[in-house]
This record gives structure tokens, C-alpha cells and sequence, in this order.
């Protein structure tokens, strides 16, 4: 069943949307208690400053303050940053920052892949998350 109407998941959101990019620690390891939150999510990353990978859909597993375990098809490369897009509770989506910091083989063409959430500065046009025909990757519920 999916975890997407846990209050604790919005909680896990409105920190990182609230913090400072000096409040977020650069650790490997992610402390802070994890919620499950089993919701697909929409990833857009930059390999460099001219290579950007995405959009590409995922599925969300768990979410702390501090990051997101996520599950694709595609390997995703430690160390590139970029957004997520999120679904709260209410429907409404959320784009927050990221940064790659693991990524393994699970099984069946599997990835799991460990995030780090990071605050935004400024505003992201949402478009960026559309596919080739211009439809939202992360339709609305």
C-alpha cells in the first residue's frame, strides 16, 4: 500500500524545503528517522554542466530529513546533482534538490539508489519534468 498520505513523509519535506544550504550536512551516511514513502517521483540530473540525464521516472522507498532511497532501471552516477519531483500528501508536487551518493545493482533490471535532499534557491520551471510530448512525467493524481 502506498505510504504517500503519512504526514511524517510532508514533515520529512517541509525540512529540507525550510533549510539552509548550511544546514545540511555533508555526510554519506543519512541520520534522522526513515519514513516509508512508496510514491513514483520524477528525476532530472546533471552528469555536467552540459549533460543533463533525465527526466526519468523512479519509485520512492523510504525518506528521512536528510535524504531518499529511490529504485530505477537506470544506474544513477554518485556524485551528479539535480531535482526531484515529489507528490505529498494533498497531491500537490514538490521539487527539491539532490545529490546521487550511492547506487547499486538490486535484481530484475533493478537499482536502488540513496539521495541526498538539498535545499533550492529560487524557483524551477516544472516543464523540465515532462517527457517528449510535453506531458508531466509525474502526472497529477
Amino acid at each position: 500500500m502506498p505510504e504517500t498520505n503519512n504526514p511524517k513523509t510532508d514533515a520529512a519535506v517541509e525540512a529540507i524545503l525550510n533549510a539552509s544550504a548550511s544546514e545540511v550536512a555533508d555526510d554519506d551516511r543519512r541520520d534522522g528517522e526513515r519514513h516509508p514513502y512508496e510514491a513514483d517521483a520524477a528525476i532530472v540530473l546533471h552528469a555536467n554542466e552540459l549533460i543533463q540525464v533525465g527526466p526519468i521516472l523512479v519509485r520512492t522507498a523510504d525518506i528521512s530529513t536528510r535524504g531518499i532511497s529511490v529504485y530505477s532501471r537506470q544506474m544513477l552516477r554518485p556524485g551528479c546533482r539535480g531535482l526531484i519531483q515529489l507528490r505529498r500528501s494533498d497531491g500537490r508536487r514538490t521539487i527539491l534538490g539532490v545529490e546521487v551518493r550511492y547506487c547499486h545493482y538490486v535484481s530484475q533490471l533493478r537499482h536502488c539508489s540513496g539521495l541526498q535532499l538539498l535545499p533550492l534557491d529560487g524557483k524551477i520551471d516544472p516543464s523540465i519534468f515532462n517527457d517528449e510530448s510535453g506531458r508531466p512525467l509525474l502526472p497529477p493524481l
